[in-house]
């Protein structure tokens, strides 16, 4: 499914989850870790501009939770930058499939997957490229 406010993907129902998004999205992460079962597991990440962002989310155990700060990461695209806007936030949603979903030879996968920061053209970009069967 795909709508405005969102990119959700969700294909099986016990395997790793992944929640991406940036500070816009915290309540629906919020509300999506709520109705998550208690032995749900996989990752959260959401990209901020800096530490002052960061607050506590409460999730089940099996769920790690991770911030990206913009301002103390480095731009791949932007000599001597911190990382734009989506830029942090696609690279490691990148590197979660990478380890989660596409090391299976079949295609085929049980993660479940929901990635925010709409309004952002790398996330859109990747969101677009995501063959999820």
């Amino acid at each position: 499914m795909h709508d405005r406010s969102t990119h959700l993907h969700w294909h099986g129902q016990d395997g790793p989850r992944l929640i991406a998004g940036d500070a816009g999205d915290l309540p629906a992460i919020r509300g999506l870790l709520a109705s998550l079962p208690c032995d749900a597991y996989g990752q959260v990440f959401v990209e901020v501009f800096g530490p002052i962002q960061v607050e506590r989310l409460d999730a089940p155990g099996g769920m790690n939770i991770t911030w990206l700060c913009r301002d103390t990461r480095r731009s791949e695209e932007r000599i001597g930058a911190g990382a734009a806007k989506g830029e942090s936030l696609v690279r490691a949603i990148e590197a979660w499939l990478d380890e989660w979903v596409r090391v299976d030879p079949d295609g085929r996968s049980d993660a479940m997957l929901w990635i925010g920061c709409h309004a952002n053209p790398r996330v859109n970009r990747l969101c677009q490229s995501i063959a999820i069967p």
